[in-house]
């Protein structure tokens, strides 16, 4: 039995519905890519990164982004706890781009950790 569903929004063909972590890895990818006010409807979802992606980049700017992270997503999917500690926002000036390492544990899948990887690009 599934723990979580939602809408596939990737394949539909394939299945319909995305459950359990599939799910929840769907939701942070949501929330990482889509900026705050993009939605008509959802107007609150997302991340509000576009001033710290054209930020000097620097310690402080990487610690901005990553509170901006761990703020929204905690505020956006309460399934998710993310470990600080192991969480990671890398700068690489010559590509133009963040590169986040997200570690988070998922309630109902607990003593498991799990890792959403991306590229946050300006």
């Amino acid at each position: 039995m599934s723990v979580y569903s939602d809408l596939n929004q990737t394949n539909a063909t394939e299945s319909f519905l995305v459950t359990d972590l599939h799910s929840v890895f769907q939701s942070v990818s949501n929330i990482i890519n889509t900026s705050k006010r993009q939605r008509i409807f959802r107007r609150d979802l997302g991340i509000r990164l576009d001033s710290a992606l054209f930020e000097l980049m620097d310690d402080v700017t990487e610690e901005i982004i990553k509170n901006e992270v761990f703020r929204e997503i905690s505020n956006q999917d309460n399934r998710v706890i993310i470990d600080w500690n192991q969480t990671s926002i890398v700068g690489e000036p010559e590509q133009n781009v963040y590169n986040l390492a997200l570690v988070f544990e998922v309630i109902g899948f607990e003593g498991q950790k799990f890792e959403f990887v991306g590229i946050l690009e300006k």
